[in-house]
């Protein structure tokens, strides 16, 4: 006997089965299988879906991310590819690379706070299946396409070497995105152009070199900075404060 769903459309079955039972279903499911079930039935994320689709894609479970948040920590994605790499499905894997970094959340301007050492291989471990990529602690996920670097969440430094800072920019100063481990909101916030310091060069903002960011840390919404910086760049840079903190750099004489 034919099954009463047989014959139905996508948006009809999504109807036909109540959400819980989909929700169930996809539980067991590999990540892949899941976005491929929700394009199917044409299935709209929530924001708490997609928050947790989004760590989902680089951690297979929660040890490392639960031992960083018992420090005091909240591990915090960085990048203007956070929208397309939380919102791409299985088709869109292998022709729309991304690139994010993972930094250690904490207000004001980061620095050391603690010995990383014990937690470096609790990182790796929990990781998804990588690839090293030739550059500085950045690793390829070849489910998601995403590239992630992680040097922050080793060393724990308010600077990140990295072989091209720019990448975490939407276009030359147009702004980024982050996205915290610990949101009530499961929210990808943005930051604007005004929160974006680089090398100072007359009026203009030179951003290839050296790269600092600023946003607001969670829970309490403090100002936070941290710098993207290619390896050595800074040694014969100066910084320029004002009364809003860091606002950028000038070569050295």
């Amino acid at each position: 006997m034919a099954s009463k769903n047989a014959g139905l459309v996508p948006h009809q079955i999504q109807k036909s089965f109540p959400a819980e039972i989909i929700y169930q279903i996809q539980s067991y499911l590999p990540q892949i299988s899941r976005y491929l079930i929700h394009d199917l039935l044409r299935w709209k994320y929530t924001a708490k879906e997609q928050h947790s689709a989004a760590w989902a894609g680089i951690f297979k479970d929660e040890v490392w991310l639960s031992a960083i948040t018992e420090m005091g920590y909240n591990p915090v994605l960085i990048g203007c590819d956070l929208d397309r790499y939380i919102n791409s499905t299985a088709n869109h894997i292998s022709n729309k690379p991304t690139f994010l970094a993972l930094v250690l959340g904490q207000d004001l301007y980061g620095g050391t706070k603690h010995d990383m050492t014990e937690l470096r291989s609790s990182l790796f471990l929990s990781l998804q299946a990588n690839e090293v990529v030739e550059g500085i602690s950045e690793y390829f996920f070849p489910e998601t396409g995403l590239t992630l670097q992680v040097q922050d969440a080793i060393h724990e430094s308010h600077i990140t070497d990295m072989t091209e800072p720019k990448k975490l920019l939407s276009r030359p100063l147009g702004g980024s995105s982050y996205l915290y481990w610990n949101d009530d909101e499961f929210k990808v916030r943005k930051i604007g152009r005004d929160k974006i310091i680089g090398v100072r060069k007359g009026r203009r903002k030179e951003i290839s070199r050296v790269l600092g960011l600023g946003w607001e840390h969670l829970p309490d919404k403090i100002p936070r900075q941290h710098y993207f910086a290619k390896a050595g760049a800074m040694l014969n840079l100066e910084e320029i404060w004002g009364d809003s903190g860091l606002i950028g750099w000038t070569v050295k004489e």
